[in-house]
């Protein structure tokens, strides 16, 4: 249950940081572009960052109640590797260009990175699914638990 509760505060976390709070900063009309950007940049380094922690707790928490991590949560592991080592790196370099007052040709990375936060969603939904239900623990955590009593 507590592998659930992990879920879906990671969920809400990306939410709100990728869902809300970025496309209403691209709306303020007084807030210029470059400075919207440097501000997107900031904001996903650190998202990114902290998706690793929730990543690891995850893992902790299954793994200490001895259940075993469904195939979603492999799915939203995925998506934060390639965010970090090529997507968010890749839209980094083309806000420095505009931030430093440079035109870049049409992109469709920011789709990209759309489409994963929307599969991301998705697949932690399922994984706080799965892992709020009634699993059998698997036979590691029998015989640890037996080997505590």
């Amino acid at each position: 249950m507590k592998s659930a509760a992990v879920a879906l505060v990671w969920l809400g976390i990306v939410v709100g940081v990728a869902f809300l709070a970025t496309p209403v900063k691209f709306a303020a009309p007084s807030l210029e572009l470059p400075t919207a950007l440097e501000v997107g940049r900031v904001t996903f380094r650190l998202l990114a960052r902290v998706e690793w922690l929730f990543a690891a707790a995850l893992v902790i928490t299954t793994r200490v109640s001895g259940y075993r991590l469904p195939w979603s949560a492999f799915v939203v592991f995925a998506i934060v590797v390639l965010e970090s080592a090529w997507l968010l790196p890749a839209l980094g370099a083309r806000s420095g260009v505009i931030i430093a007052g440079g035109l870049t040709p049409p992109s469709s990375l920011h789709h990209v990175f759309v489409l994963g936060k929307a599969i991301e969603c998705l697949a932690l939904g399922h994984a706080a699914y799965c892992l709020s239900r009634p699993q059998v623990p698997t036979v590691a955590s029998e015989q640890k638990q037996s080997e505590w009593r």
